[in-house]
């Protein structure tokens, strides 16, 4: 029977606290202002940066959901989306590195023999992979041809796509596709060295030189001492860059990939001054015992080494000393 009683006595001491509460805060908020009038909570800064928040959230809610609902109804559309998106972010991530090594080497006095090795190889590569997925990025920005685009190059990635789009399984089978074509042209070019030989009788190398020829002839490598004992051979005729034949050169630039435009002689120079930086970055970090698999197998790609993964070592380890010039 007590309780009854006791209820309005409670409420109005809490209605006491909360109005002397409330006056307390009305003065003290007065006296902050300065007699200015407060804008409403609304449009606070720190409620428009909450409401901010809230609708980005709620946003990202959605099209994660959205997503998955996605994934569900169209794997397929969904697995080229997710390899593309990373392939473009990949892309953008290396041209931007590209972009700044191109800078520090041709508009700043930064020798090309300073960079790492990973920076050489962007160096070299980045150019080619620009050339190759420009077509696909412009025809892929016009309206409703990014329909027609993608699928085309998910089902065509060694004809229309870069390594940043692929996947190992495609890295591996693409890398060997592409060095077997740059190594068909390694025939005309020993053609070409065995049409000069007559031409050095009266040098003092030919008799070395010649024996050189025979053994890869014959299929024998021979040592690298023996092919350094010849490099004077190419320093004049008919060895020399400015001094073999269209053809010789036109087979070159093949096999190392390059541009076939003018200039294809000033490009080989280049592209030998690059290797050559490489090979020294190489040593500096400890030498080719110290690279990982992967790097490995990129430095025997980039110099035109194909051999079976165990015989690697070796064999680019001989392309090291035959540059040690």
């Amino acid at each position: 029977m007590a309780l009854p009683i006791l209820i309005p006595a409670y409420r109005r001491n809490i209605s006491k606290i909360l109005l002397t509460y409330t006056a307390k805060r009305c003065n003290k908020r007065q006296s902050q202002t300065s007699g200015k009038r407060s804008s409403p909570v609304y449009k606070s800064e720190k409620a428009k940066t909450k409401i901010r928040f809230y609708l980005l959230d709620q946003y990202s809610y959605y099209l994660d959901k959205y997503e998955k609902i996605l994934e569900k109804q169209l794997p397929g559309a969904m697995k080229i989306y997710r390899i593309f998106m990373e392939g473009i972010k990949h892309f953008f991530r290396d041209f931007k590195e590209f972009i700044k090594i191109y800078r520090e080497v041709n508009f700043s006095t930064r020798d090309i023999r300073t960079l790492e090795l990973n920076q050489l190889e962007l160096y070299d590569q980045m150019p080619r992979d620009m050339l190759k997925i420009a077509p696909v990025l412009l025809i892929s920005a016009l309206p409703l041809a990014n329909y027609v685009i993608f699928p085309l190059a998910f089902y065509f990635p060694r004809q229309l796509l870069t390594h940043h789009f692929w996947d190992l399984k495609q890295k591996s089978e693409f890398r060997i596709y592409f060095l077997r074509k740059r190594l068909l042209h390694n025939r005309p070019i020993f053609r070409h060295l065995q049409t000069q030989l007559p031409n050095l009788r009266s040098h003092d190398l030919h008799k070395q030189w010649s024996h050189v020829l025979g053994q890869i002839g014959s299929g024998v490598h021979p040592t690298a001492c023996e092919i350094l004992e010849c490099k004077d051979l190419f320093e004049g005729e008919p060895y020399h860059i400015y001094y073999i034949s269209g053809n010789h050169v036109r087979h070159l630039i093949k096999l190392h990939d390059l541009h076939a435009g003018f200039l294809k002689r000033s490009r080989l120079v280049e592209q030998a001054a690059l290797i050559q930086a490489m090979d020294k970055a190489i040593m500096k970090q400890g030498g080719v015992d110290e690279l990982g698999m992967e790097s490995l197998r990129t430095a025997c790609f980039t110099r035109g080494i194909f051999m079976f993964i165990f015989l690697f070592c070796n064999a680019f380890k001989s392309s090291l000393l035959y540059r040690k010039i």
